[in-house]
């Protein structure tokens, strides 16, 4: 069965691009900017233009994975996600306990958390604050400010 339907992108920049997506049996076939969208306006970034490949690669990891061989071996078995989970948690807490919770430093690239997932309000911003972890300084200027503020001021 073949469906199109409007959505966003998944992937969390400020934009949050209108994407019209087209599915074959539960398969994404097709991925093209939605022209209606108010800010993107058919625009689709190089990103998602490749996004149904990654989806569906027979190379994409779907469950947790625990190294068994040494770093770089490439060995690894499958475990839960109830497993991987205390895995995780029994790791922030020995760091914590171990070192404080200062140890854990929280950083992220600036202007990459404005998008659908939001700012300040985000599930991750709310995590980092429950462990107790260091945060960087946000700071939103990039590359793409710095070219503008440089053909505009000089």
């Amino acid at each position: 069965m073949i469906e199109t339907r409007k959505t966003i992108c998944p992937l969390d920049c400020p934009d949050s691009c209108g994407i019209v997506e087209t599915t074959a049996n539960g398969r994404i076939t097709r991925l093209q900017g939605d022209p209606d969208h108010s800010f993107t306006r058919g625009f689709l970034c190089r990103k998602m233009r490749h996004y149904a490949d990654r989806i569906h690669s027979a190379e994409r990891i779907l469950f947790p994975q625990l190294r068994i061989g040494i770093k770089g071996s490439g060995e690894f078995e499958r475990i839960s996600w109830d497993e991987a989970l205390d895995i995780v948690a029994s790791e922030i807490k020995r760091m914590n306990r171990q070192y404080g919770p200062g140890a854990i430093l929280a950083a992220r690239s600036s202007h990459h958390t404005w998008g659908n997932v939001g700012y300040y309000i985000s599930a991750y911003q709310k995590f980092i604050n429950i462990i107790g972890a260091t945060t960087t300084m946000l700071n939103p200027d990039s590359w793409e400010g710095w070219y503008w503020g440089a053909m505009h001021h000089y």
